[in-house]
């Protein structure tokens, strides 16, 4: 057996190895997700004036001026936010590359993990993916809803006094996933101080 293919196998079988990887391969596929949300459900909640049992109703204002733009409503979702300012072409571009990276990991995580392991821009991609997650929150919560909010009429909201419950949460299974999960701890060692062991 030569050394590749040795290594190859010895990671693969390696429990503590390969729980790391799929922990790690996990978090990628879950975030993306959440990116996906994050994208175009706030949109669609945005322009719904009704909802239904399975969620929003998608108004004609959205069908026109979101939906219209592509056949996927992701990438209709993508292209609004862009005429919006929020996003820039760069960043369709690097959620192209996330997107491609995630399609690789769920379609062929078996062979993935049984070969080379997971691609070494994994952890590079994601740290992208929070950054497009932190730059669509921060747009939304600063142009939209800070502005209905009463108490914050005439008020400066500086963005980095802002985050948003998915940005923190991105964050947190990153630590998990990619760090030695200190901050993870810390947060979790608050949580218990606050609530649960009063």
């Amino acid at each position: 057996m030569d050394d590749a293919t040795q290594k190859s196998w010895d990671n693969f079988l390696d429990p503590t190895v390969l729980r790391k990887q799929l922990i790690a391969a996990s978090v990628y596929l879950a975030v993306f997700e959440l990116l996906k949300d994050v994208l175009v459900d706030r949109i669609g909640a945005f322009f719904a004036n009704q909802y239904d049992e399975s969620g929003w109703v998608a108004s004609p204002e959205y069908k026109d001026e979101v939906l219209s733009r592509n056949m996927s409503a992701l990438y209709a979702s993508l292209d609004w936010l862009r005429n919006m300012e929020a996003i820039s072409e760069q960043d369709i571009e690097v959620f192209g590359k996330i997107k491609a990276l995630r399609n690789r990991i769920a379609h062929n995580l078996f062979e993935v993990l049984a070969s080379v392991g997971l691609p070494p821009e994994v952890e590079d991609c994601y740290i992208e993916m929070r950054h497009l997650i932190r730059k669509v929150e921060l747009w939304w919560i600063l142009n939209v809803e800070v502005d209905i909010n009463p108490d914050l009429v005439d008020k400066e909201v500086a963005a980095e006094t802002v985050a948003s419950g998915t940005e923190i949460g991105v964050a947190l299974l990153g630590d998990i996933a990619f760090g030695d999960g200190q901050i993870s701890e810390s947060v979790y060692e608050h949580f218990r101080k606050a609530f649960v062991d009063t």
